[in-house]
């Protein structure tokens, strides 16, 4: 916080500058006063000061309206703007910008602040007062918060608190601090996240925490991609605001993606039309502060008139803007045309602005912008870094301070973690402090990932700098073990050991691994290749250390349980994710059931403690689990027992994890040929193993990126043979050659082009669903599912819809046949995931050809 030791004038108490006791030898000696009518904000004030009182001491502290202020002789603490506040000659009403007051005179302490009339919990009230009570608590009463929740709350145990002469006026060291809460509640999730109540709970109480951590705003900054809606609304009647594209049209580069579209910068009907948006919006926002949101759509800048091209700068020697041209000279000028209009209408107007993807770099040609043109800067480097890595961001920001701007911080980077302890302090602590001495202004994080089981001191660490920027990462990590008494030293070992593995496994890597293994939604499939079980079990004996120095020491020893609740959390989705990957070679993947079990009963148990954001972590399971339907074992038979030879070289385009079925004869071998394919910077193998009948592991094998694998493996016994395969994200192409083989799953997930499938619609159906999903828009496909005469009975298509169902109807006699499936591009999009479902009327088996189904025995 900046601190002003600026004395309040004029005092009309007598006696200033006098310590004031709170707490006595276990006996209150103060009682709180808040207005008689109290704002949200100085009665919460007061009952978080109390609530922690009463939590370092045991002494209940009352909370009294002024008008019904005691005679006796306790000392007062007077909290938001009471009259004796106003009588003090403290400048109550000329405080501003969540300015706090913190003053001792007599017996009475003033804690008053500059509030909003709002709800406390909100980020953008303003709560000066509870400002000063978070900072006199952790001078009086050593408060720290580690994480959401009671037992998170550390304050040093007394049975007397005084509070020292206080003279000081202060406000917060940036305008913004903000860690969005992270709160992504998807649907169709594969893994348990909280129940509605326990979800409830968290938001209140990382809330509470993020509050306690002074998160929050001077004035509400606007910003955020600004025009993706526009295409829908003004791209018939005004193509030339949006992009040219290489093709000679303007507007989005595939219709099914016109969220995205970038705009015509250098044009400058383009930004009268901001102006005028933004006035009229002013017109229904009175007294909102004045601010236009000019931050381009979330994409590179991709136009290729002839105006936006000369704006770009000289020095790209031909690049076009697929090869990597920098368009951030454009928008620099595009961001300082935008003011100019504004500053005709208002001279103190505010535009805000992203520096971001291909924009990101600062401008190689000299421009001056100004203090009220905003910059956010986003980075596209995670953590950990090469050092050249992390000389090129702070670089970057240091350009882009140079145009005369000021400087907002918004990175993606605390995304990733999925519940796994990926800690960077130090990398981090030197980025924020080079960016606070040199213009960072406010911060804007997406999003907490809520890990505080395994992650905390990072959490902490990065939250500590909002309010104490000069901090070292170390000083933070001190301030954090603190709260674990007794196991301090146990505990900071502990975290040392996982950030030390965190940078030797992944600086490790070359940059395009390293990026690929660290993808924010995909993560948690890389759980046990970052995070391996042989690293879990040794910090687990540290852990175990840490527990014998707790002991039975009350909340320490609480804190060290709920660490290695954390502990235990991770330990298992690392075993579910190696259990996927089939990256054990000692282990069935079959038991990834079973372990998928355990994870629900566990969360189930402890959703309570705020271990983990369950919401987040579920989250970040849905897109980087496939998670294999489990086969049954139910007794199969050929749907025909004679097989012609395959025609060509049928593939099934699979990704993720996929469970094919073979009938064998003993002798019989399984065969099939397999390759893989790399999707974007992923650099994981696929992985197969073969299960005999007695469900016991027959044989193993992986695929590299970019490699074919033949699979011939003969049958010892007679039965079913159960194919797992797990392609981590990469993509599959795979043929099945023996007779009698079929993809066992009701839900199909396929990238690309594929053969056509078939499947058999059991005697007596009379209809039957097919569900076609995909990420629309932009990823589509349509499937066309053929009847036995290979008619078209239906058509399915993704495109402006990310699912679509049909019911099919069958007709007399087209029933107890294998009918099939063709897949092709859609009108939109390109053809790259989709999955095709099987309704339930229907067996959930898949093969290249009709003479090679089989289907449940009767």
């Amino acid at each position: 916080m900046k601190l002003l030791l600026i004395a309040i004038a004029a005092l009309t108490l007598t006696g200033a500058f006098a310590e004031v006791t709170l707490v006595a030898d276990g006996q209150a000696r103060a009682v709180l006063i808040v207005p008689s009518e109290p704002a949200p904000v100085a009665q919460y004030a007061a009952e978080e000061l109390a609530w922690h009182i009463e939590k370092a001491t045991g002494v209940t502290l009352l909370i009294l309206p002024e008008d019904e202020e005691p005679d006796d002789l306790l000392a007062r603490v007077y909290i938001g703007p009471v009259r004796a506040a106003y009588d003090a000659e403290i400048p109550v009403d000329a405080l501003d910008g969540e300015e706090t007051v913190l003053l001792t005179a007599d017996d009475a302490l003033f804690i008053v602040g500059d509030d909003d009339d709002g709800d406390p919990l909100d980020i953008a009230v303003r709560a000066g007062t509870l400002w000063g009570v978070y900072e006199l608590l952790e001078r009086i009463a050593g408060a720290r918060w580690l994480w959401p929740g009671d037992l998170g709350a550390h304050v040093s145990a007394t049975d007397t608190v005084t509070v020292p002469d206080l003279d000081e006026r202060f406000t917060p060291d940036l305008m913004q601090r903000k860690v969005r809460p992270g709160i992504m509640k998807a649907e169709d999730l594969i893994t348990p996240a909280f129940s509605e109540e326990a979800l409830e709970a968290y938001k209140h109480d990382q809330a509470v925490f993020m509050r306690r951590h002074r998160q929050g705003q001077v004035h509400p900054l606007r910003y955020g991609h600004a025009f993706h809606w526009w295409w829908n609304e003004y791209g018939e009647e005004h193509p030339e605001w949006f992009q040219l594209l290489d093709n000679g049209k303007r507007g989005p580069t595939s219709p099914a993606g016109a969220w995205n579209v970038a705009m015509c910068v250098s044009n400058p009907e383009f930004h009268q039309k901001i102006i005028a948006d933004w006035q009229q919006w002013l017109a229904e926002n009175p007294g909102q502060w004045r601010n236009i949101n000019a931050c381009e759509n979330d994409c590179g800048g991709r136009c290729v008139c002839d105006n936006c091209l000369a704006w770009d700068a000289a020095d790209q020697q031909g690049l076009t803007v697929a090869e990597g041209r920098s368009t951030s000279l454009r928008y620099a000028k595009f961001w300082k045309a935008v003011h100019q209009l504004a500053a005709q209408v208002d001279p103190d107007a505010i535009v805000t602005a992203y520096a971001y993807n291909n924009y990101r770099f600062p401008p190689t040609e000299p421009i001056e912008l100004n203090e009220n043109i905003f910059v956010g800067y986003v980075p596209n480097m995670y953590f950990p870094r090469s050092d050249a890595q992390q000389q090129r961001i702070l670089g970057e920001w240091d350009g882009w301070r140079e145009t005369g701007a000021r400087m907002f911080y918004r990175p993606n980077y605390l995304l990733i973690a999925h519940c796994m302890p990926l800690i960077y302090s130090e990398q981090m602590i030197e980025e924020l402090q080079h960016m606070y001495r040199n213009g960072l202004v406010a911060t804007d994080y997406d999003s907490c990932p809520g890990a505080w089981g395994t992650m905390g001191p990072l959490l902490y660490t990065l939250l500590r700098f909002h309010t104490r920027p000069e901090q070292s990462a170390a000083d933070s990590l001190a301030e954090y073990c603190e709260g674990f008494g007794p196991a301090a030293g146990q505990v900071r070992q502990y975290f040392e050991f996982w950030e030390n593995h965190v940078y030797d496994t992944l600086l490790s890597l070359s940059d395009r691994d390293r990026s690929g293994r660290l993808f924010w939604l995909y993560f948690a499939k890389n759980d046990h290749i970052i995070f391996p079980l042989s690293a879990w079990d040794e910090a687990g004996r540290i852990l175990a250390s840490a527990e014998a120095a707790a002991a039975d020491t009350g909340d320490f020893a609480d804190r060290v349980r709920f660490l290695r609740t954390g502990w235990q959390h991770a330990r298992l989705c690392t075993e579910i994710s190696e259990l996927l990957a089939g990256a054990n070679p000692e282990v069935s993947p079959l038991s990834v059931y079973q372990r998928l079990d355990d994870l629900a009963d566990f969360r189930a148990e402890h959703e309570m403690d705020y271990f983990a954001n369950l919401a987040f972590t579920a989250m970040i399971e849905k897109n980087s689990w496939v998670i294999p339907e489990r086969y049954q074992r139910e007794d199969l038979i050929p749907a025909s027992a004679e097989v012609e030879p395959l025609d060509g070289t049928p593939i099934m385009a699979t990704r993720g994890g996929h469970q094919f079925v073979a009938l064998l004869e003993a002798g019989e071998s399984f065969r099939a040929q397999l390759s893989c394919n790399r999707a974007g910077a992923n650099p994981s193998p696929a992985n197969w193993h073969l299960i005999g009948p007695d469900d016991e592991m027959i044989a193993r094998g992986s695929v590299e990126p970019g490699e074919t694998a033949e699979i011939d493996v003969p049958a010892q016994q007679a039965g079913v043979h159960l194919l797992l395969l797990q392609t981590n994200r990469n993509y599959g192409r795979i043929t099945l050659l023996s007779d009698h083989v079929v993809c066992a799953s009701r839900s199909v997930s396929f990238i690309g082009g594929a053969s056509p499938m078939y499947f058999h619609v059991p005697d007596g159906t009379r209809s039957f669903h097919m569900t076609l999903s995909s990420p629309a828009p932009g990823e589509c496909a349509r499937i066309a599912v053929l009847d036995p005469d290979g008619n078209e009975a239906a058509a399915l298509e993704t495109g402006d819809l990310k699912e679509v169902t049909a019911e099919i109807p069958v007709p007399q006699g087209q029933s107890g046949q294998p009918w099939s499936v063709t897949i092709g591009p859609a009108a939109v999009g390109v053809l790259e995931d989709y999955t095709i479902t099987l309704g339930d009327e229907l067996p959930a088996y898949w093969a290249h050809s009709a003479d090679r189904l089989v289907i449940p025995a009767p």
